[in-house]
């Protein structure tokens, strides 16, 4: 779940990269939905060096908190639990606070050239409005789904097979004839 501390949540998925990384020996395909998507582009501008690609479904880079306004108020009831005592919960710092602003400029940042990244975005998604989920320095895919169904739809396979393909190909060691 991924409904933690924006800051906690980017560093897990940077130790996560690192131990990935070293497992493979190589950099790590990112792939996240939603809230998934941006803090997999965190990670991706602060550890270019671990990230070979990111794929972004209905993820709203351009303005987090620009989700429907019913999740919003949910995850700020979260923070609020979080004032009284419930672990491992958003925080008010979350929303306004130096975790915020901190994390919005990393949003803001450009991705780093070699770090390919497809956004998927719908204009059926009823959760993050499309047009923030079009990201800058990442390639625009539009599929036909709702926001939940977007991993699931056989659009969403067929627009990102054949970057994952080249991502996968580009990235194997070169072979040395005998």
């Amino acid at each position: 779940m991924n409904i933690g501390c924006t800051t906690t949540l980017r560093d897990r998925i940077e130790r996560r990269l690192e131990q990935h990384a070293k497992a493979t020996g190589g950099r790590v395909v990112v792939l996240g939905q939603s809230r998934g998507g941006w803090l997999g582009r965190l990670a991706a501008v602060r550890r270019p060096d671990l990230v070979r690609g990111l794929v972004m479904l209905g993820s709203p880079v351009r303005d987090p908190l620009g989700a429907h306004p019913s999740i919003v108020r949910v995850a700020r009831r979260l923070a609020r639990l979080s004032m009284l005592g419930a672990p491992g919960l958003l925080t008010a710092d979350c929303f306004t606070g130096t975790c915020y602003r901190t994390n919005s400029a990393a949003l803001a940042q450009r991705l780093p050239p070699d770090v390919p990244a497809v956004s998927v975005y719908s204009r059926n998604d009823s959760i993050a409005p499309w047009r923030l989920c079009e990201d800058p320095d990442a390639e625009g895919v539009e599929v036909h789904s709702s926001h939940t169904g977007m991993g699931l739809d056989p659009e969403f396979y067929a627009a990102v097979e054949p970057r994952l393909a080249e991502w996968a190909r580009d990235d194997l060691p070169s072979v040395r004839s005998a």
